[in-house]
């Protein structure tokens, strides 16, 4: 939410230029060729939509898809397709058998194991989604300097995002169950004086609850408040920062004392 892999103004990687055969000779595509460096939201996000584009463009078989996959990976990406075809949809060793490339469900299977293996969860859609609920392990929370409308838009983002990855247990969020996850991101300060407001969130919208927190956001940054508000949070980052560094530093010089007495009670029981 805070440091976005990639975004707009991102340098996009190389593509590969795909050539069309037969009656598509003339026609051509290119895919961004994806190697993990900037996470598994730009896969999912460009290089798989504008394969699967290429596919449609260059009339691909499905067998023809599963070969061609591979340009478009590099570096770790590809040894983890490489390995999943190996586990999953080894080639046929006699005429009869079938390599399971055949069908567009072999291919989506095929890319599912593959964000799953690569992410090392079996579940990463639900893994998002515990992400995104309050209360959890992992506080989702709005950057104190993030503007609000920008905050929604990374929000929704993120449940898209969500919902391309491979389904686990737990069922797409309601949208009032969504918004309710949204409100729950921004700071307790500013949730108090939505309620104070009197509004009530069964009534509200996305757009509705967006608007007011951008008012007051606005408000916040006019009377200087907001930037006192991340001076106060940044000070107090720092000095938990040192507080840790200094226990390091005790922990080290405390191993260090014991290293010490360790190796003289060895050298005194050496010459006893």
């Amino acid at each position: 939410m805070l440091e976005r892999t990639w975004d707009d103004s991102t340098k996009l990687p190389e593509k590969y230029k795909f050539q069309g055969s037969g009656a598509n000779k003339s026609m051509k595509a290119e895919v961004c060729i994806d190697s993990g460096t900037l996470g598994m939201e730009f896969f999912l996000d460009r290089t798989l939509p504008q394969f699967n584009q290429a596919g449609s463009r260059l009339d691909w078989s499905w067998p023809e898809a599963f070969l061609e996959f591979e340009n478009v990976l590099g570096d770790s990406y590809r040894t983890t397709w490489q390995e999943v075809l190996a586990e999953h949809f080894p080639e046929p060793l006699g005429e009869e058998a079938t390599s399971h490339r055949e069908t567009k469900d072999d291919f989506d299977r095929a890319v599912a194991f593959f964000i799953k293996k690569t992410l090392n969860n079996e579940k990463p859609r639900d893994l998002q989604y515990i992400y995104m609920q309050p209360g959890g392990d992992y506080r989702l929370t709005k950057d104190l300097v993030t503007p609000p409308r920008l905050h929604a838009q990374r929000f929704k983002e993120m449940l898209r995002v969500a919902e391309l990855l491979p389904a686990g247990d737990f069922p797409k969020p309601s949208e009032a169950l969504a918004l309710q996850w949204y409100y729950m991101s921004y700071h307790k300060s500013d949730r108090e004086k939505y309620v104070l407001s009197g509004k009530m969130l069964k009534d509200a919208t996305f757009e509705s609850v967006t608007t007011f927190f951008q008012a007051l956001y606005e408000q916040k940054k006019g009377d200087g408040s907001l930037e006192r508000q991340e001076v106060e949070r940044l000070k107090k980052r720092l000095l938990r920062q040192a507080a840790e560094g200094i226990r390091g530093k005790i922990r080290g010089a405390a191993d260090d004392r014991r290293i010490h007495r360790a190796r003289r009670e060895r050298v005194r029981r050496d010459d006893r």
